[in-house]
């Protein structure tokens, strides 16, 4: 698997506090990756379970978008990707602008 986190890396984002969106995601999760989070989140007892699960989720999605780099066949892919992710941003910001509670939906 080529998106494996390197222990070093890992450790160092634990270490340090993520910032969150207003955004909430459920989820189910296979049994095997939520005892690898559980194990996780017991080496790591200071850090709550969501930081834990930001921090994996943050260093493979960046893990995808180095992979996206590297290979020119993925050219078109990674143009697509960087689009969409920029339109998932502005919608987000827009969601947890403070102006946007003094703006009426209709606007």
């Amino acid at each position: 698997m080529g998106w494996i986190l390197k222990q070093h890396k890992l450790l160092k984002e634990l270490s340090e506090q993520s910032s969150a969106s207003a955004k909430h995601i459920s989820l189910r999760l296979p049994v095997i990756t939520a005892a690898k989070i559980s194990a996780l989140c017991e080496l790591y007892p200071t850090r709550t379970r969501t930081e834990v699960v930001l921090t994996l989720l943050e260093n493979s999605l960046d893990e995808y978008g180095k992979l996206l780099t590297e290979n020119e066949e993925n050219a078109e892919l990674r143009k697509a990707f960087e689009k969409l992710v920029d339109k998932y941003i502005a919608q987000y910001e827009k969601e947890v602008s403070p102006r946007k509670a003094f703006v009426p939906e209709d606007e």
